[in-house]
C-alpha cells in the first residue's frame, strides 16, 4: 500500500508523475489540480507498457543480475516502440 505522506510529499512540489512500486506491482500516479491519481499508463512513455515490463525487469534482475536484466529490458523498450 502506498502511504499518503509518501504521496503527500510529492505533492508539496508537484512532481507530475509519480512511479511506486511495492511488492511485484508497479502503480503509476498523475498529479493533476493539487492531487494525485492512479492512472494505468505513462504519459511520458505513452507506447511503452511499463506497468508490464518494470516488474518483469526487477523479477529477472533477482534471476540473472542487473546486467543481463538491463540488457532484456532495453530489448523489450526497443520491441515496444
Amino acid at each position: 500500500m502506498t502511504s499518503k505522506t509518501l504521496l503527500a510529499a510529492y505533492a508539496a512540489i508537484a512532481v507530475p508523475e509519480l512511479w511506486v512500486y511495492n511488492s511485484g506491482e508497479l502503480k503509476i500516479y498523475l498529479f493533476n489540480s493539487g492531487h494525485y491519481t492512479q492512472s494505468e499508463s505513462s504519459p511520458n512513455f505513452p507506447e511503452i507498457p511499463v506497468k508490464e515490463l518494470i516488474p518483469r525487469a526487477i523479477a529477472l534482475i533477482y534471476q540473472v543480475g542487473s546486467y543481463q536484466a538491463l540488457e532484456k529490458f532495453e530489448q523489450q523498450i526497443n520491441q515496444s516502440s
